[in-house]
């Protein structure tokens, strides 16, 4: 019996509701014939279709792929087959691409990978400053595409890389070649902005360490002079 007046509570239920989200769909890749030496390509990319296409422009220029449509699963093929690249798309069905290319450059095993960002958000700053190798605009056309993955398989061939590193601060300098020193990079720095621009006249580099206070000028000086 239940007292007059008093509250009568609906019985709680305990089951949980679980929202389809679709399986993942397969699409035919490289990664049951990839071999020791081969240049892998692993795309990212939610549309089907697109993600065909990429495929067949990475076997133009000479990679194997392997693709993904969802996030995580790039993730774990990332971490499993070590790609040479990979192209991301950012809107994905389980997860950003912002915080996939996060999990990627912070994990020690793939944070080296170059990712290629290839979406339709123009974020394209937002994308370079979370360590995005480049960032496409989706076209119509596939030319910028083609042009952006020589770059890219120019980029992984196997060579030593050239780092210049512009640090006017003996110590510091000092401690970011201890830092990034390795056997497949040569180290050249310079302790001034005019010192930096006279090694990359003169040479080609891969990348740049630029402290923004140098001693003749300032970093962002030297930055719109390279532009």
């Amino acid at each position: 019996m239940v007292a007059e007046g008093s509250a009568v509570r609906a019985p709680v239920s305990r089951e949980l509701i679980v929202m389809p989200v679709g399986r993942e769909e397969h699409i035919d890749d490289d990664r049951d014939i990839i071999e020791r030496n081969d240049t892998v390509l692993l795309i990212i990319e939610d549309d089907p279709h697109y993600a065909r296409i990429l495929l067949g422009l990475a076997h133009d220029k000479g990679f194997k792929g392997i693709v993904a449509t969802r996030g995580a699963t790039g993730l774990s093929l990332a971490r499993q087959f070590r790609p040479a690249a990979i192209s991301l798309d950012i809107f994905l069905p389980d997860m950003l691409g912002w915080t996939l290319l996060n999990q990627l450059k912070l994990d020690p095993t793939t944070r080296h990978i170059p990712v290629q960002i290839v979406t339709l958000d123009e974020e394209r700053q937002h994308g370079l400053s979370h360590g995005a190798f480049s960032y496409l605009i989706k076209e119509p056309t596939t030319s910028s595409l083609e042009t952006a993955l020589d770059r890219l398989k120019n980029f992984t061939l196997t060579r030593t890389k050239r780092l210049l590193v512009i640090e006017d601060n003996d110590i510091e300098r000092q401690s970011i070649v201890e830092l990034l020193g390795y056997n497949d990079i040569e180290l050249v720095t310079a302790p001034s902005g005019e010192t930096a621009l006279q090694a990359m006249r003169e040479q080609h580099f891969d990348c740049v360490v630029l402290d923004l206070r140098l001693p003749d000028m300032t970093g962002f000086e030297l930055l719109k002079k390279l532009h």
